[in-house]
């Protein structure tokens, strides 16, 4: 689903789209972030490559780079044999955004196609929370617990799938929980109970291994 002020973008062999308010701002970070100057700062440790830009309506945006993992990473480390996962995941992340459930916002995204590969890069408006993750050693309340669970609920409810449901991807801002990072996300019309049940085990599986208590996932499926 495209919005009314999303714009194509391009710069040599780049292109991409935008929102038009944040296309000249962000373009640059989003083609070099390296080169970006001292406004952006390397985010994380995961293998993506992230980096936080500092935007002039005195917020931030996450600049991710679409990276590989596995054992495939050590061939095709970024780059991505006829499928433009920057471009789905764009496509993906508005469709959600339009069906008014809690995810960061798309800002814009860049790709190159060289032969047969794409690579790329995505920006969201940075979300003000902290990661479920982060909370190993001084849990949210009961009632914070349960809504992560109302809230994935709710995009099961709207058909939506998320490809890689971990705590690190829940992130708790004042607002209630926000998922992030739809790289390989679904959007349909309807999502069927295994699809849904996988999801909800991916997300047990990560808090078993970041040693979260049983109670954690407990509290979160009472949700």
């Amino acid at each position: 689903m495209e919005d009314t002020d999303i714009i194509d973008i391009a710069e040599g062999a780049w292109q991409g789209k935008a929102r038009a308010a944040f296309a000249d701002e962000i373009l640059p970070a989003l083609i070099d972030p390296e080169s970006y100057g001292e406004a952006i700062t390397p985010v994380g440790t995961g293998r993506g490559a992230v980096h936080r830009v500092e935007l002039s309506v005195g917020r931030c945006a996450i600049v991710r780079q679409f990276r590989r993992g596995g054992f495939v990473s050590n061939f095709l480390r970024d780059s991505y044999v006829l499928d433009n996962r920057p471009l789905k995941e764009w496509n993906v992340s508005l469709e959600v955004e339009a069906r008014g459930l809690p995810i960061a916002q798309p800002l814009a995204v860049v790709w190159r196609q060289d032969g047969l590969m794409f690579r790329g890069r995505i920006a969201t408006l940075e979300v003000e929370g902290e990661s479920l993750a982060s909370f190993q050693s001084n849990l949210p309340k009961a009632d914070m617990l349960e809504s992560i669970g109302e809230t994935i609920a709710r995009f099961h409810d709207c058909g939506v799938y998320h490809a890689d449901l971990n705590a690190g991807n829940i992130l708790l801002s004042e607002d209630g929980p926000v998922l992030i990072d739809w790289d390989r996300g679904i959007a349909q019309t309807n999502l069927d109970y295994a699809r849904a049940e996988a999801n909800v085990d991916r997300l047990k599986r990560s808090l078993v291994k970041l040693g979260f208590s049983g109670g954690t996932f407990n509290a979160i499926q009472r949700g």
